[in-house]
């Protein structure tokens, strides 16, 4: 690793956080994959909150100029919708080369870290639920909160379309590692340490 993702690593450690692994991806393609693919499912989410309040604003027309505005605003929102989350992800996509150079990977003491320019996204060590390899890419799935699995338990069908959107939240994809077998057995030592 070079001084500058050295230096990027060290800017998002804790106090007392001890390095086991660090690296970066080998290639761009894959960092860029899924980046888009955590960026559609952000672009996802915000595009179903803005329809909700958009039905509810529309609902208000509709009420005052009747129900051709409704179906008008329906059809504009959908569209609208679909260009917003398919920008986003090919936004991210097209930067994902300049995105793969400013992104290191760490496996802590504490936690399994991805560090992409300004962004961290982490799992602590005793929140992992499950840890796959998927050709070169190391996928940790994070597990379910007590306050989400209350929430799932009483969900409808909407709050389950928004927790399956949500699981790109809930899972680090460390993507093109260099050397996936050795990274999976350091994490699934780093889950199970009893097994060590």
């Amino acid at each position: 690793m070079s001084a500058a993702s050295q230096q990027l690593l060290s800017e998002h450690l804790w106090r007392d956080e001890e390095v086991l692994w660090s690296g970066q991806p080998i290639a761009a393609g894959p960092v860029a994959t899924q980046a888009a693919r955590r960026a559609f499912f952000n672009g996802l989410g915000a595009a179903i909150g803005s329809a909700t309040i958009g039905f509810l604003v529309i609902g208000k027309l509709t009420l005052r100029f009747g129900v051709g505005v409704f179906e008008l605003a329906v059809i504009a929102g959908a569209i609208g919708a679909l260009v917003f989350v398919g920008w986003t992800a090919t936004r991210v996509w097209w930067g994902g080369g300049a995105l793969a150079a400013r992104t290191v990977y760490a496996v802590t003491n504490r936690r399994v870290l991805m560090v992409q320019g300004n962004d961290e996204f982490w799992v602590g060590r005793r929140e992992i639920a499950d840890v796959a390899i998927r050709g070169g890419d190391i996928r940790i799935r994070r597990q379910l909160t007590d306050v989400e699995r209350r929430q799932s338990a009483d969900s409808g069908l909407e709050d389950r379309l928004a927790d399956r959107i949500e699981i790109g939240t809930r899972e680090i994809v460390l993507a093109a590692v260099p050397d996936p077998r050795r990274v999976l057995e350091l994490l699934q030592t780093l889950k199970h340490p009893s097994a060590s």
